[in-house]
C-alpha cells in the first residue's frame, strides 16, 4: 500500500490550517492595536463623554462687531476655537484662552485677519475644556448664523 500520498494530503492541510490561523490571530491583534492608537489620538480632538455636559449659545453684537459667547452647559469651559466667514468667502481662525463659568458669557473681539469685506457672517465656536492634563474639543454642532452681515470696523 502506498500511504506517502495520504500523509501528504494531512502534511498540506495541516500547513494551510496553520497559516490560516496564524493569519487570524495576526489580524486580531493588529485590529485591536490600532483601534486602541486611532481611539488615543481622537480622544483630545473629539471628546465624546466628556462633552456631554457642554452647550454653548452666541449673541452677536453688530455695532462691536464681537460675539458674547454663553455657557449653558453644566460644565466650565476653558478655552475656545471661534472660526468666522464673511459674505464673499474669507475666513478667520482664532484661539481664545478664557474660562467661562456655567450660566455665565464672555464678549469677544473678532478680528478682521482675513476678513475682505468685513462683514462676518457665520460663526462656529469649539469649546474646549480640560480633563486633568487633557484638552477636549467638544465639535458639536456650535455653528451660528447672523441675522444679518455686520460690519467689522478694520
Amino acid at each position: 500500500m502506498h500511504k506517502k500520498g495520504i500523509s501528504e494530503i494531512i502534511a498540506y492541510v495541516l500547513i494551510v490550517s496553520m497559516a490560516v490561523t496564524l493569519g487570524t490571530i495576526v489580524t486580531i491583534w493588529y485590529r485591536s492595536t490600532t483601534e486602541k492608537q486611532v481611539e488615543g489620538i481622537l480622544n483630545p480632538i473629539e471628546g465624546s463623554s466628556q462633552c456631554e455636559d457642554v452647550n454653548v449659545n452666541v449673541a452677536f453684537h453688530y455695532d462691536t462687531c464681537s460675539i458674547a459667547v454663553f455657557n449653558t452647559g453644566s460644565i466650565t469651559l476653558d478655552a475656545f476655537k471661534v472660526t468666522y466667514s464673511d459674505d464673499s468667502g474669507g475666513i478667520n481662525t482664532s484661539d481664545y484662552e478664557l474660562k467661562i463659568p456655567p450660566r455665565l458669557s464672555q464678549e469677544l473681539t473678532l478680528p478682521t485677519e482675513g476678513i475682505d469685506e468685513q462683514q462676518v457672517e457665520t460663526v462656529n465656536v469649539v469649546p474646549i475644556i480640560i480633563v486633568g492634563i487633557q484638552p477636549y474639543y467638544c465639535t458639536s454642532n456650535y455653528i451660528f448664523t447672523a441675522k444679518e452681515a455686520f460690519h467689522c470696523a478694520a
